[in-house]
């Protein structure tokens, strides 16, 4: 055998080696406690990002998500932030404004779907009764159309995953950083999944 031809009978499987595939980013849902945020337009109902928490394992004593909300009302300035309450990890942190002017400082919302595909079937609602309402004021409590801003999430993967655990527990909180309804393009709702084990 020549030494050229030993050569490449050589350097055959390096080639194969260095064929990698890409890997496959699939939603990473821990072994513990898991924390879902998914950010619908309130106009629009538009997917506008999602982020996913990964906790050690709790186990509440009641039915609701263990978030606090710390509200400053805006005069002409104020926050909303939601805290974790076992470990007090921030999730999220938002200015508002009575005008506008507002701005989300956490999380950032990743492109949801760099986290997980679609599913074909639609995920079903969860019932009103079940949703629980996060929020300071109480400001929106049941008065919201289900069906649109579920729309935008029920086709997600990770929406199916968290929806087929038996302990999920599903929140929604509206953020309005400007107090203005005629500014409430800049509105979102904020979807809430949860799992405790």
């Amino acid at each position: 055998m020549t030494m050229r031809k030993y050569l490449f009978l050589l350097c055959i499987p390096f080639a194969f080696l260095s064929c990698k595939k890409e890997p496959v980013s699939e939603p990473v849902i821990g072994n513990g406690a898991a924390l879902m945020m998914l950010k619908v337009n309130y106009v629009t109902d538009s997917l506008e990002g999602g982020k996913i928490f990964n906790f050690p394992t709790y186990y509440s004593l009641n039915n609701n998500i263990p978030i606090v909300v710390n509200y400053q009302a805006p005069n002409p300035y104020g926050n909303v932030t939601l805290i974790y309450d076992p470990t007090a990890d921030t999730l999220f942190d938002g200015g508002m404004g009575i005008s506008g002017g507002g701005t989300l400082r956490k999380p950032t919302f990743d492109n949801i779907h760099n986290i997980g595909g679609n599913v074909q079937t639609a995920v079903s609602a969860p019932s009103k009764s079940s949703i629980q309402n996060i929020t300071a004021t109480g400001m929106y409590a049941s008065s919201y159309d289900l069906a649109s801003i579920w729309a935008p999430v029920a086709h997600l993967s990770i929406t199916k995953q968290f929806m087929d655990l038996a302990n999920v527990k599903i929140g929604l909180f509206l953020y309005t950083p400007s107090q203005n309804s005629s500014n409430a393009a800049s509105w979102s709702w904020v979807w809430v999944f949860y799992k405790d084990k």
